[in-house]
């Protein structure tokens, strides 16, 4: 799968955590009003602006003017990643991260926050069709300046050997490209429509082995034909669509960083896609190490959590050893104090019985009716 890398400059962070208003979402800005902010120029603006569309880490509000200075815009599909990075600049920062009031803060740390560049092998996530509709022409799902423009959604169809009619096509939506694909089966529970979401740009804490992130991405198409195409989806109580097949594997692609790390210690190790749990890909431009979780009993979210988490260098694993190490001596001492303080219990214990039953036999009466040495009467 091809793949176009995806970095986030500080230039880009500072202009996303300006544009986006991180403070106060309900009030984005604009690029004028960002650099005004900022201090950066109208150009290098526009400039960080273009990067962050191309990266989806923004997307143009819904409505938004047509002049591109005066555009406001919302968080994009990897927005998570570049605003896991801000997260971390503002550790180091402070809360107002590249906006001191007199321009530029640059940062001075070294920061990697590991991503997984998430797909899915399979491609197509299925979902059930109520009612067929319009397999022509439709109303495209781009409208500029409200012009009412249309697109075929299917162009022709191709038989399987079981003679079951299939339909294909690629699709664009807010400029990404969506691969469908209809099955027209010979009973409706075999009638399906399938779309391939796009690759999705995760940070550690966003990687999961829940199909929704990627079922969030298709929902627009489904909701696009069911307005203007007359098909309908099943869907549940919450007007959810319904997936109907999602049995897909997830395949994660790690970061430069990650895979120039691997490379020095699994070179003579590339994996075999489909069977080992991570493989060398070449087919993207300067490859990478991917994961799946094949063969394995981990699936390739807990495998790319692992790595993510491993330490960097070897000054890093001297400390990890150390801070092990020294855990475990804790963990050992509360051990052993716990033991110490149940011998002591279970001495308490074996005492407390000797002397119940030392106290039963010297109150037990003699001939004469006395217990211990005690005459009732």
């Amino acid at each position: 799968m091809s793949s176009k890398p995806i970095e986030a400059t500080e230039n880009m962070r500072i202009v996303y955590a300006a544009l986006i208003n991180m403070n106060d979402r309900h009030r984005p800005r604009t690029q004028k009003q960002v650099s005004g902010i900022t201090g950066l120029s109208s150009s290098t603006i526009s400039d960080q602006v273009h990067k962050l569309l191309n990266c989806y880490f923004i997307r143009a509000k819904k409505g938004a003017k047509a002049e591109r200075v005066d555009k406001t815009y919302v968080p994009g599909k990897n927005s998570g990643y570049i605003e896991e990075m801000i997260r971390l600049d503002r550790a180091y920062q402070g809360e107002y991260f590249g906006i001191n009031g007199q321009g530029i803060t640059h940062s001075e740390h070294d920061m990697h926050v590991p991503k997984g560049r998430g797909h899915l092998n399979g491609g197509h996530i299925y979902f059930s069709v109520i009612n067929e509709g319009l397999i022509g022409f439709i109303p495209t799902f781009e409208q500029p300046r409200n012009k009412e423009l249309s697109t075929k959604l299917f162009s022709a169809e191709w038989k399987t050997k079981g003679d079951t009619p299939h339909y294909s096509n690629t699709l664009v939506l807010n400029g990404e490209p969506f691969k469908i694909h209809f099955v027209r089966g010979k009973t409706p529970d075999k009638v399906k429509f399938g779309v391939c979401p796009p690759e999705l740009i995760l940070s550690k804490g966003e990687i999961s082995d829940d199909l929704f992130p990627y079922v969030s991405q298709v929902q627009p198409i489904l909701a696009h034909l069911e307005k203007w195409a007359d098909w309908q989806f099943e869907k549940d109580f919450d007007g959810n669509y319904i997936v109907s097949d999602g049995n897909v594997l997830q395949e994660i692609g790690l970061d430069r960083v990650i895979t120039t790390a691997l490379d020095a210690v699994m070179e003579d190790m590339p994996g075999v896609p489909g069977i080992t749990p991570i493989h060398s890909d070449n087919s993207i431009p300067g490859r990478e190490w991917e994961v799946t979780g094949a063969g394995s009993d981990f699936t390739a979210a807990e495998y790319f959590r692992a790595i993510a988490n491993a330490p960097a260098t070897e000054r890093d694993v001297v400390i990890l050893k150390k801070t092990t190490s020294e855990l475990q001596l804790s963990v050992d001492n509360k051990i052993n104090t716990i033991w110490v303080c149940f011998d002591r219990i279970l001495d308490l214990m074996s005492s407390h019985s000797k002397i119940t039953e030392l106290n039963t036999v010297d109150r037990t009466p003699d001939s004469t009716g006395n217990t211990d040495g005690v005459m009732y009467q």
